[in-house]
Formats: structure tokens, sequence, C-alpha cells
């Protein structure tokens, strides 16, 4: 029902009954705790429930992929599988306090919740049921505070981007303005407004390639700060650190490009009268 991969071996099926031999199935960290390099297929472990009856026997028919059961930043615990008509009787008020009952459909799990309680009330009018949610809400449940702090630094990270091309964009219009007889200067002299744009989108852009590198070079020492707050992605990955850059350096383009297409507008005569 929830799809956890056999690595080797079998799953539990219906001949692992009360009449059977004891058979159970061990997760990959479970072997390496236990086992170490030795294969655990068909060895028989002793289980003890920690009270006063003797150690229940058990075959290792299975193998699993581990699972994360209580968050996605906890290491996989030792975890064994096992029908549960083999489970020792003092395991039973345990698992009556423990248990879940998973199903899974393609229908809506309202519907199929309400159908679940009329099922198990044909099986024990007693039994009652609590905590009916689809698995979804569990998974955004547990990894809600990491949302908000990714979240919370996206909009720290959009505030830079902002602040980044609002500095540029004043850096290139000052150096315009300072510039102004210069240009003038250019234009009188046979430049082009294209080599004008050219030449001031180039000293923007210089600036901003030599922060950039100062940036990934920076962000790549500190990627050990946020290693926990990341899920299947690494600290260092070189698409995010590639989009990023690009991203920053489009936006410095654009913050470029205003001020200097201003100073293609300069009048020669006026330039050359400035201060």
């Amino acid at each position: 029902t929830m799809k956890i991969p056999v690595i080797r071996g079998r799953d539990i099926s219906d001949r692992d009954n009360e009449h059977s031999p004891g058979a159970i199935i061990i997760d990959q960290a479970l072997q390496r705790h236990y086992f170490g390099g030795q294969d655990p297929l068909g060895a028989h472990v002793l289980i003890n429930m920690g009270d006063r009856n003797p150690p229940s026997e058990y075959e290792v028919v299975g193998i699993v992929e581990d699972v994360k059961h209580m968050g996605l930043t906890d290491e996989p615990v030792p975890t064994l599988y096992g029908p549960i008509p083999q489970a020792p009787k003092s395991a039973v008020p345990f698992m009556a306090n423990n248990l879940s009952l998973v199903v899974r459909a393609g229908i809506d799990p309202d519907v199929l919740a309400s159908t679940v309680r009329k099922e198990l009330g044909t099986v024990d009018v007693d039994v009652a049921t609590a905590g009916v949610r689809p698995m979804r809400q569990y998974l955004t449940a547990s990894m809600s505070a990491r949302r908000f702090n990714l979240q919370l630094v996206l909009v720290f990270a959009l505030t830079a981007l902002v602040l980044a091309a609002a500095g540029m964009y004043a850096v290139i219009a000052y150096l315009v303005s300072q510039r102004t007889r210069e240009i003038g200067i250019r234009l009188a002299l046979g430049a082009t407004p294209q080599h004008i744009l050219r030449l001031m989108i180039g000293q923007g852009m210089k600036l901003t390639l030599i922060g950039v590198t100062i940036g990934f070079v920076g962000a790549i020492a500190l990627t050990r700060l946020m290693r926990s707050l990341l899920y299947g992605v690494a600290p260092n990955d070189l698409m995010t650190f590639g989009i990023s850059s690009f991203v920053l350096i489009i936006v410095a383009l654009l913050a470029c490009f205003i001020p200097a297409r201003t100073a293609t507008k300069v009048d020669p005569l006026v330039a050359l009268r400035y201060e």
C-alpha cells in the first residue's frame, strides 16, 4: 500500500499466518546495523518484547528500502515488518493503541473515509477511528516549518535582488551624469549611439560580473548553513547556482539599459556647454 520497494526476497503474503513459521521483512538500516556485510536473507532472529515470555523466532524473508517515518530530516531508523497474525501476544496491547490503517484508492479521500468506517464497524462496533487524513496532509504538515523558512529566505532573496537592481541602476545613472560632457564629445567626434550604449552597458556589466563572481564564491562557502533547509537538492547544486547567477546578470542588464539608453540621447551641444 505504501509502495515501499522490495529490494530482495519476497513480500509478506496471506500464507504468513499464525500456523506458519515466523516471517519478517527488514529494511536496509536494520541490515546495516545488525548484519553488517552478511546476507540477512534466510537468517533466523529472536525477537524479545521485553516481557517474561520466551523470545519468538522469525525468518528474514525480504529486504526493503529505508523509510523516513517521522520526518524528512530524520535518519532512517532500523525497522522490521511482519504479519499481524504472527505478532506475539504481549505485543497486542501496544498495537491496539498504536495501530494505523493505510488505504490506497483512486476515489475522493473523504468518501473513502466514511466507507472504511462502515467496514470497520462490521468487524467490531467498538472500534473507534481518529485522525483520518489523506497522506498529502501528513506530508504537508511534516514540511510546514521547513516550507515557512524557505519562503522567508525567498522573500529576503527577492528583496536583495530588487535592492541590487536599484543599486546598479543608481550607479550607472550617476556615471552617466558624471560623464555627460565626455559623452557629448564622443558624439561630436562621430561616436554612434550604439557605441555609447555598448560603452555604458559594458561598464555596468563589468561591475556585475565582478559582484556575481564574489557572490558565487561566498555562496559556495556558506552552503553548510542551508543544508538543514534542503531536501532532495545538494547545497552546492551547480544548476541552482547557474540559474541564480543568470537571473542576476539579466536583472543587472536591464538596470543598466535604461540609463545607458538615456546617455545615447545626449545633445552634443548641450553636453559641451555642461558646467
